[in-house]
């Protein structure tokens, strides 16, 4: 990687590095014991799930337009994959399952700090701050696994936490 390059991300860097340090502490009454968070892991590998179903649907949309007799081409699968994303992680994350089809195979939810169920407009926030998660190089998601209630800058930003599905606060189950 050329040295320039590297030289352009130090601002980017030091953004996620002072975004996540301003939210550090901001977290004060949570309900959720730190030991019920999913760990990045189980987080990366229900993403990773979500985005196969995600190309998977794409797919079945894209056969769908063709057979309607629509040309589909790489900027309009480029046009349609962002809003299906929104709808796949909003939808879900905001129904009674509190979570992504990867995130059920894992057995964690999405929930408030208080353990209960996020609205769609929380989930949908979340979504599109998941993005600035991703720049650059995917700080906002890598300091998930060095956070106390493991969460990533979007979870900060929302207020939301990624816990292990049943128990989590003093005997009451998760979203309840």
């Amino acid at each position: 990687m050329n040295i320039d390059k590297i030289h352009n991300l130090i601002p980017f860097i030091a953004f996620i590095i002072l975004i996540a340090v301003m939210f550090r502490n901001r977290v004060k009454k949570v309900a959720v014991n730190p030991d019920q968070c999913a760990r990045a892991w189980e987080r990366l590998i229900g993403f990773i799930i979500d985005i196969v179903i995600c190309y998977i649907l794409l797919f079945i949309l894209t056969i769908g337009l063709r057979k309607c007799g629509v040309d589909v081409t790489e900027v309009v699968l480029d046009f349609l994959f962002l809003p299906l994303m929104w709808l796949y992680f909003s939808l879900l994350e905001s129904s009674r399952y509190q979570a992504t089809l990867g995130k059920i195979a894992e057995g964690i939810i999405v929930t408030d700090l208080n353990g209960k169920r996020i609205g769609f407009l929380r989930a949908s926030a979340r979504f599109f701050a998941s993005i600035i998660s991703y720049m650059p190089l995917c700080l906002g998601h890598i300091i998930i696994a060095f956070t106390k209630y493991k969460q990533g800058l979007h979870d900060m930003l929302t207020n939301t936490l990624v816990v292990k599905k049943g128990k989590n606060r003093k005997g009451k189950q998760a979203g309840t």
